[in-house]
């Protein structure tokens, strides 16, 4: 049959409409910019010059819109529209100016426990009103000339370039507005490209492999892109698939158990944010709004009782209500102290509280503020200290204390990994597996953790997956010991910019999720101490005495009556 007569010209059609069907498509598909193409293009050429841009993973994550994590964030959710899919960001004349937002004070004056209300409405810095939300501001209500006397303010995104701020009204006299644009929407789109990934940008976690006498350093990380299962070591968490990988040492081509890690930085050059062009200080990151007339007066009203009068004891609660927001106050910084909105909260002290603890154990995992609570009880009490393998010289140790007056033990575990300091992988085990190793029926036990700082530039999901691990580790604990007390330590908000922790805004995202995995669990008790650190005006990631001793007391009066 002639090939030119095998299709009549009734079936010529359908085959031509189909070609020129694929051929629309593959136009289409191709002017489409692929959206891990875009974010590594946006992370490349305008945020962070001279780190590697986001890469695909191993195994695969999903990207920022299409993440787990995000559900918790209508905000982040409502920006899809304006950046997702974007070659570039912004210009930064058009992104959010501080020097032109506007405050609105709608109502100057007020009554003891009223709930002051305002207003912010973003401007880029050609003085047009934003129309889209995003943007990070921490917001808090001072006394006059005193920067540690104050309560802090929640803020809701209105997803319209609009921002509406409140907070309670606890002393007489006046308040003092401050606001202060941590991030614009812009760089905090920035911070989530930077932060998508299973690889640290700018940082590498290696592990120093000995296998027959040889030595070798060997990356690891969440994933690897490209690579096969035969290519890397599994070291990811045999319970319940918490991952972790290593590159496959070249010589010896074989795994190790004994695994000392360290940290690397990948470059000579600077990796912190504040040099790049959305996050310098004091222009497009931490900048201050200044504005007159940010004061309020609040008068007496005698007819209400105070705040405080009629809040019972913290060791009586059962559970501690909080909302999703971490910045919505929890407190009022008073006098160099906290007095809590939640319960009746009491000073640090160390007598009361190692009475307290008397035939006590109390288990501290988690990061170096975790053991920074260990070593100021070890001081405090009075206790002898011994290191049960790791380093000495870093918080990636074991480490047990004793006071031998009030019976009172001390462990110390540091978290799995990823870990930013020297030691052995098999000394910092998982927090899951820690709680996995009290046994039954035990009353005499106090647990506490912190997990968060070192993950800051993963890929959420990873987090959120740890931590709904070491929620479902609580669950079973306290079917063995259902007396057993569980505390979870909030992430502290801070101003330090390193490379591995380069913005309180990561701490902050992972406390909504803590707050959201952790919330209404029958017998943990969460200790907010983000508005505290923040109207505190903490620097230092880790915190100095004042504000340590601020968080213990808290601590102490949810464990002693």
């Amino acid at each position: 049959m002639d090939s030119r007569t095998f299709l009549s010209k009734v079936d010529r059609k359908p085959v031509i409409l189909m070609v020129l069907f694929l051929f629309l498509t593959y136009m289409l598909c191709t002017s489409i910019p692929n959206f891990a193409r875009s974010e590594a293009s946006v992370l490349k050429t305008y945020l962070f010059q001279n780190v590697s841009a986001t890469e695909d993973v191993f195994p695969p994550l999903p990207g920022i819109f299409q993440s787990k994590w995000i559900q918790y964030f209508p905000y982040i959710q409502s920006m899809e529209v304006y950046f997702e899919g974007m070659n570039t960001l912004p210009p930064q004349p058009i992104i959010t100016s501080a020097r032109e937002t506007k405050i609105y004070i709608p109502n100057k004056i007020y009554k003891l426990n009223d709930i002051f209300k305002a207003r912010i409405k973003a401007m880029d810095s050609t003085g047009n009103p934003k129309k889209y939300g995003g943007d990070f501001f921490r917001v808090g209500l001072y006394k006059p000339f005193r920067d540690t006397d104050g309560v802090s303010c929640g803020v809701v995104d209105n997803l319209i370039g609009t921002y509406d701020i409140s907070c309670p009204l606890v002393w007489v006299g006046t308040g003092v507005l401050k606001v202060t644009l941590i991030h614009p929407s812009e760089s905090l789109y920035g911070l989530m490209l930077n932060s998508s990934g299973t690889k640290e940008p700018g940082v590498s976690l290696r592990a120093r492999v000995k296998i027959n006498g040889q030595e070798e350093l060997t990356d690891c990380a969440f994933g690897f892109p490209g690579k096969s299962k035969h290519e890397v070591c599994d070291y990811s968490n045999p319970k319940n698939g918490d991952p972790w990988y290593c590159m496959k040492p070249k010589s010896p081509n074989q795994c190790s158990t004994n695994l000392w890690m360290d940290r690397y930085y990948d470059s000579v050059n600077d990796q912190k944010l504040g040099k790049r062009p959305y996050f310098q200080q004091g222009i497009t990151w931490r900048v201050k709004i200044m504005q007159p007339n940010l004061a309020v007066q609040i008068q007496d009203d005698w007819s209400r009782p105070r705040f405080s009068s009629q809040l019972p004891p913290c060791s009586a609660l059962k559970q501690v209500i909080l909302n999703k927001d971490p910045s919505v106050a929890t407190g009022l910084a008073i006098n160099a102290g906290w007095s809590s909105f939640i319960c009746r909260n009491y000073p640090f002290d160390e007598n009361k509280f190692a009475n307290c603890l008397q035939n006590h154990e109390i288990i501290l995992t988690g990061d170096s503020t975790m053991k920074q609570w260990y070593r100021y009880l070890i001081s405090a009490f009075g206790a002898e200290d011994y290191g049960l393998g790791g380093t000495d010289s870093s918080w990636a140790e074991r480490r047990i204390g004793h006071q031998r007056k009030n019976n009172i033990t001390l462990r110390f575990f540091p978290h799995g990994p990823p870990s930013h300091h020297p030691g052995l992988s098999e000394v910092r085990p998982y927090i899951s597996d820690t709680l996995d190793d009290i046994p039954s029926n035990r009353d005499n036990i106090i647990f506490i953790f912190s997990i968060g700082l070192h993950m800051n530039l993963f890929h959420p999901d990873i987090y959120l997956q740890r931590i709904r691990n070491i929620h479902a580790s609580v669950e079973n604990l306290h079917r063995r010991s259902p007396n057993v007390k569980i505390f979870v330590k909030e992430l502290h908000a801070h101003s330090q910019s390193t490379r591995v922790c380069p913005s309180d805004w990561f701490s902050y995202r992972y406390n909504v999720l803590l707050r959201q995995v952790f919330k209404n669990v029958d017998g943990v008790t969460y200790l907010p101490f983000w508005d505290m650190s923040a109207v505190y005006n903490n620097g230092p990631y880790h915190p100095g005495v004042r504000l340590l001793r601020l968080q213990l007391g808290l601590f102490q009066s949810f464990v002693c009556k």
